[in-house]
């Protein structure tokens, strides 16, 4: 274990480390990652049968986009550029794992699951580690903790967040497209046709260098499409849909809206101690101003070099993976379902996971195999089965085209390490794929550039325009 040498703190700011775990990336280096933003896959066909469903203010579910509709939400298949990280993806750097309790007395607390990398790992030849070097935070998972009369400690899901920021090598035109930046665009653009100023323009803020909180959810191709959707619908629903429409998208964009670092009390403290309000980053210094004694709470973990050790699945140890640059059916596959399945294992508090997916037999099983929780004492098998579930029932027919096509597919993922995908198509040698799931706030789809999002913008606008009416074809 590398030494910790700061400064203590003596300020209370009303949450505890508990743990701090560091582990080097591995020493390879990784590919490239890509930023693919969310586009719309949408026929005629599609929106009736969307219209169909919805009709009257009716709310869709996920089993039922998958049955009735299709693929609707789909990853670009040309990247809008490469993600960046700190110093390059060939360095080497720590990933870490924070554990941070926030207690609210008598018997329950929030225990935030803080998430990120470093900008490097160059430990000095002491073995103290830089206590100015910049930790990156990439995603931060929420429990709610309560012991119960008998002693029993209760765990359940609170929230689950990637921590965006913005890129340097973009323009000053890119934006988010979480669902709450796409209806607030939608809202503008009618406000900006009413006035009669002769066609819609873009007021959504810059990406930039800016702070952004988006959910998890948001990385799931079909929970992205039914969470925007469905609450549109439920605003139309409130508000009668007769209302004015500045009414139906207030109250739309009331309830898609993300929280922000003032909802987490871990990050007000970086605030409270930098006075950065974009507080995505700390170092061991700041660290140790809201918890003293951190060196002692620090544990090591080399793993490196370590080779996955998974059953069936000597595939995925390879060295050598595919770069996920060129848009054939296997990389867009892998790249869907790496995000697909990274999202609802962090919702459901499982960090590792083996899965075998295949439809060799002629219907679709999933296998699950040594998995993980990062929440002490939780049973994680109840939160496997939903996962299972889901991959059958909601992204299973997009997976073998309907059972029309062969399937044999190997995960390893890790949440807050690397994951590795092997995907076969119609017997064809294995593709393998693998990516720093530490980093997926670089890479997530809800990132775009000026088209993608003016594009998938107008596809949501036509679908609200399709809620309450009959005739469809009036508005494809």
């Amino acid at each position: 274990m590398y030494n910790i040498n700061t400064p203590g703190g003596t300020v209370d700011y009303g949450i505890i480390v508990n743990k701090l775990f560091l582990i080097p990336t591995r020493a390879e280096g990784y590919n490239p990652a890509y930023k693919r933003p969310y586009t719309m896959n949408l026929t005629a066909e599609k929106v009736t049968n969307i219209s169909n469903l919805i009709h009257g203010g009716n709310k869709i579910s996920d089993v039922g986009v998958t049955q009735h509709v299709g693929n609707v939400v789909d990853y670009a298949s040309t990247p809008i550029g490469m993600a960046e990280i700190a110093n390059g993806w060939g360095t080497v750097r720590l990933r870490f794992i924070l554990e941070v309790e926030q207690p609210h007395p008598p018997n329950s607390s929030l225990v935030h699951y803080v998430q990120g990398y470093t900008e490097y790992h160059d430990p000095s030849l002491s073995g103290t580690l830089d206590p100015n070097m910049i930790f990156f935070i990439n995603s931060i998972t929420t429990v709610n903790k309560v012991i119960t009369p008998t002693g029993e400690i209760v765990v359940t899901p609170y929230a689950s967040n990637n921590i965006l920021i913005g890129d340097d090598n973009l323009t000053t035109d890119s934006r988010f497209i979480r669902p709450v930046d796409i209806v607030a665009d939608i809202a503008h653009n009618h406000v900006v046709s009413n006035m009669d100023s002769g066609g819609s323009i873009n007021t959504l803020p810059t990406v930039g260098m800016e702070m952004a909180v988006s959910r998890k959810g948001n990385n799931d191709t079909v929970k992205y499409f039914t969470k925007t959707l469905n609450e549109h619908i439920n605003s139309v629903n409130i508000a009668g849909k007769d209302s004015e429409l500045t009414d139906i998208y207030t109250t739309v964009e009331d309830i898609l809206a993300e929280s922000t670092f003032r909802h987490n009390a871990f990050l007000s403290a970086i605030n409270s101690i930098t006075g950065d309000f974009k507080p995505n980053t700390f170092t061991l210094n700041i660290l140790n101003g809201i918890q003293p004694n951190i060196a002692d709470l620090t544990t090591y973990i080399d793993k490196s070099n370590e080779l996955l050790d998974m059953s069936n699945m000597s595939m995925l140890t390879t060295v050598h993976t595919e770069d996920m640059l060129q848009p054939k059916r296997e990389t867009l596959l892998a790249n869907k379902l790496l995000n697909n399945i990274t999202s609802v294992m962090t919702e459901n508090l499982i960090s590792e996971l083996d899965l075998s997916i295949t439809n060799r037999s002629g219907q679709l099983i999933v296998t699950p195999s040594n998995f993980n929780t990062f929440v002490m004492g939780l049973d994680p098998l109840p939160y496997i089965n939903r996962i299972v579930s889901r991959i059958d029932t909601v992204y299973g027919p997009e997976i073998t085209n309907n059972n029309m096509t062969l399937v044999e597919i190997h995960l390893h993922i890790d949440v807050f390490g690397d994951s590795s995908i092997g995907v076969s198509l119609d017997g064809a040698a294995p593709t393998i794929y693998r990516v720093p799931a530490y980093a997926d706030s670089l890479y997530t789809p809800v990132k775009a550039d000026v088209t993608s999002r003016e594009a998938i913008s107008n596809d949501f606008d036509m679908l609200f325009n399709t809620t309450y009416v009959d005739d469809v074809e009036a508005y494809y």
